[in-house]
């Protein structure tokens, strides 16, 4: 919804899901191993063909598809949605010549209590550490971090908000 909204408003969205490793799937979207470092290298590689990168939201770390319910292999599989595949990107793009800034937005829920006695997942909070040092370790990256309040529904109003939230921070 989110891409789709994007694409409407005349800008360029690429949607890039979890796979086995990176593979482009037409022109607008594309898979990365989460767990392979340099599927972010061949993704950025990838988008740059068709112009310079300038905003990435990271969603992978909303919901929790494909996430055991508790123990180490929800923390495994949170960390590999969220922690790694942001460090790997963050890395690949350290790799980019930069010529401009990019904003990188990760997006979540669960990272803090927004709203009284609501569950947090410490186990997703881990990229939180990521959105301080990245622009301290490459002041060309800007990160921003949105997290969603637990159970809201991915519909076009919320991607509506997404969109401009993203849309205000000026990106270059």
């Amino acid at each position: 919804l989110l891409a789709r909204n994007v694409r409407e408003n005349g800008e360029r969205a690429i949607c890039v899901r979890p796979g086995q490793r990176f593979e482009p799937l037409g022109d607008e979207t594309c898979t990365v191993g989460m767990d392979e470092p340099r599927d972010y290298d061949a993704l950025l590689a990838h988008v740059a063909r068709n112009g310079a990168v300038s905003r990435i939201v990271h969603l992978w770390s909303v919901g929790d598809a494909g996430v055991p319910a508790a123990g180490a292999d929800s923390f495994a599989r949170a960390q590999s949605a969220g922690f790694y595949s942001v460090l790997w990107l963050a890395q690949a793009l350290g790799r980019q010549d930069l010529s401009q800034p990019v904003d990188l937005f990760l997006v979540g829920d669960r990272f803090h209590s927004v709203a009284a006695g609501e569950d947090v997942a410490p186990e997703k909070a881990t990229v939180l550490g990521l959105a301080l040092v990245i622009p301290q370790e490459n002041p060309a990256i800007r990160c921003g971090v949105v997290d969603l309040a637990t159970g809201v529904q991915p519909d076009a109003a919320l991607a509506e908000r997404l969109h401009g939230e993203f849309s205000a921070v000026p990106s270059g």
